[in-house]
């Protein structure tokens, strides 16, 4: 039997007559990272059964990190300080808090034939060899992946449990917690690894090496290389569900992620 998550007692009374809004802040001005949170968010929340509205808000926070991060641990901070600064950025024009708050930051990993065996904290301190004048990215090859961040106090939320279980309600946190996840990782061409080894953000180096413009605000370099078929929000937007486990299950995620 599948799971169901669903929201009840998450609105003002103001907000109750008619429809439920979920209050959603969103720590990027990119379209297709707002698009990649409305679709993961709706796919959630909005269903016929259910009398609930997503509504987005997005903030141009900094992410405190590199223009072009490397490595698990320096994405994943970024994504979880564009998460928290949407947050306070959202409390500050409305006067109160979203119920969520996302972040998105992409970044890039060199991978050797060695690295599915290192640790995430071995690859939170990688960097760019290039930078350190190390030939040895000769034999490795840049992927690109990116990480999200979903940061707010559950005591929005309530959870059904599997049928043959009791059900539980979760009563609250106490302060914001964190849900990750991080997307799938995928090979860059070397044309476009070259011009990331000079310099050059992603976004950049795709639209020069494949003659177009802007391609980070629509397919991304994974739209561009899978023709389409995986454009950036959709690339997002399984991350983002899977970020938000600890709101579907908390009673299996009590105190969040850190």
């Amino acid at each position: 039997m599948s799971l169901t998550s669903i929201i009840t007692d998450i609105f003002t009374s103001e907000e109750r007559p008619h429809t439920f809004i979920l209050r959603v802040a969103v720590g990027t001005r990119n379209p297709a990272k707002i698009r990649a949170a409305e679709r993961a968010l709706r796919q959630l929340m909005e269903r016929p059964d259910r009398n609930i509205q997503v509504v987005v808000q997005s903030f141009d926070v900094s992410s405190g990190i590199a223009d072009q991060p490397f490595g698990d641990g320096e994405t994943c901070e970024g994504a979880k300080n564009r998460a928290k600064g949407a947050y306070a950025a959202f409390c500050k024009r409305n006067g109160k808090a979203p119920h969520v708050a996302i972040g998105m930051e992409g970044g890039l990993e060199w991978r050797t034939p060695d690295t599915i065996r290192r640790t995430a904290e071995d690859t939170a301190n990688e960097v760019d060899p290039a930078v350190n004048g190390n030939e040895e990215h000769e034999t490795k090859d840049l992927f690109c992946m990116a990480w999200m961040a979903i940061y707010g106090r559950r005591e929005a939320l309530s959870v059904d449990m599997l049928a043959s279980k009791d059900t539980t309600t979760y009563y609250g946190d106490q302060r914001p917690v964190f849900g990750l996840a991080k997307a799938a990782a995928f090979p860059l061409p070397w044309k476009i690894s070259e011009a990331v080894q000079k310099g050059m953000e992603l976004g950049d180096a795709t639209d020069k090496v494949f003659d177009i413009e802007k391609s980070k605000q629509g397919l991304g370099v994974v739209g561009v290389l899978t023709d389409g078929l995986v454009d950036r929000s959709h690339y997002y937007e399984q991350a983002l569900i899977l970020a938000l486990i600890p709101w579907m299950r908390p009673d299996l995620y009590p105190q969040g992620l850190s």
